[in-house]
């Protein structure tokens, strides 16, 4: 047996003692070196990294900025559900919430379902007032990958991004709508179908307002003028701390996991099932899942 293995033998016992394993990196090592002082602290991460139960509930300690390339390259989409009393009065319960990434500029559409019909008609009038895209990233809600949608998307040449994760930026915006919404509805006394009513003056407040990332108003980031700043400004904020391994073709990875459903408890981040890449092209990853033909971007996979 070489040493490496008798190594493994050493740090596995330690690890998966009943009463005194299943610990940290460094409290594994502690234990380890006690029988073999030749084990390194490399040696021990190198075992636990390749448990599954480890790589399913990986968490990256940093994150990434993102740098859109200019106004209406990408956009971010999301439905907000904002209450079902609306429904028994015949109301509108979803707000189509849709962000330019690069000058900030919101708009929310107001529907009654997330049928097709309402959902592309809102797309529709928010590319009026925003534009149209050169892509649009979102969730899987599945009212985005209905064919009507598909076909909208065609038609104006956009690309569809849906990540399994978030889009980040609608996301964000949505929770501050929603905290000014309850505040104008709590100060009135209004019930919470009543909400439509002050779409308007929030998204105007927001789109009027100073932003501190680009160090003006979305409304002023509009302005073709303005576009070198914004960018400008955007970049001197940008974090770039995340390091993702390089992945390749025939590579192992996991992918990452959206909770669909709220639960309490343990919830795998990752995927429990390895995939291989199979192709690789301008940064989105095909891999050998025959139940979900599509492509993932490299923070949704984990290289294993």
């Amino acid at each position: 047996m070489s040493d490496l293995s008798e190594r493994e033998k050493i740090i596995k016992q330690v690890y998966e003692n009943v009463k005194t394993g299943y610990r940290s990196i460094n409290t594994t090592l502690e234990q380890a070196k006690k029988i073999n002082s030749l084990i390194t602290y490399n040696d021990v991460k190198s075992y636990l990294d390749k448990l599954q139960h480890r790589q399913t509930q990986f968490v990256y300690k940093s994150y990434n900025s993102y740098v859109s390339k200019h106004a209406l390259f990408d956009m971010e989409i999301d439905l907000i559900d904002m209450t079902e009393e609306a429904v028994k009065k015949d109301g509108y319960r979803y707000g189509f919430v849709a962000i330019d990434t690069f000058t900030k500029m919101v708009n929310i559409q107001p529907i009654k379902s997330k049928l097709p019909d309402d959902v592309i008609y809102a797309m529709e009038e928010v590319f009026k007032i925003l534009g149209i895209p050169k892509q649009i990233y979102s969730d899987q809600e599945g009212s985005f990958t209905n064919a009507g949608f598909v076909r909208l998307m065609n038609k104006h040449k956009i690309k569809h991004i849906m990540t399994v994760g978030s889009a980040h930026f609608v996301e964000n915006y949505n929770r501050q709508f929603k905290e000014n919404i309850q505040t104008r509805l709590n100060a009135m006394k209004l019930s919470r179908d009543k909400w439509i009513e002050h779409i308007k003056y929030i998204v105007d407040n927001h789109n009027n307002s100073y932003h501190s990332v680009i160090q003006m108003t979305p409304k002023e980031a509009t302005k073709k003028s303005n576009h070198f700043l914004v960018k400008w400004n955007i970049l001197s904020k940008a974090i770039h701390e995340r390091k993702y391994p390089k992945i390749s073709v025939s590579d192992n990875v996991r992918v990452l996991q959206k909770k669909t459903v709220k639960t309490k408890g343990y919830f795998p981040k990752w995927s429990e099932t390895v995939y291989k890449v199979i192709a690789i092209n301008d940064g989105n990853y095909l891999i050998n899942d025959p139940n979900k033909r599509k492509t993932y971007r490299r923070h949704e996979l984990l290289k294993v």
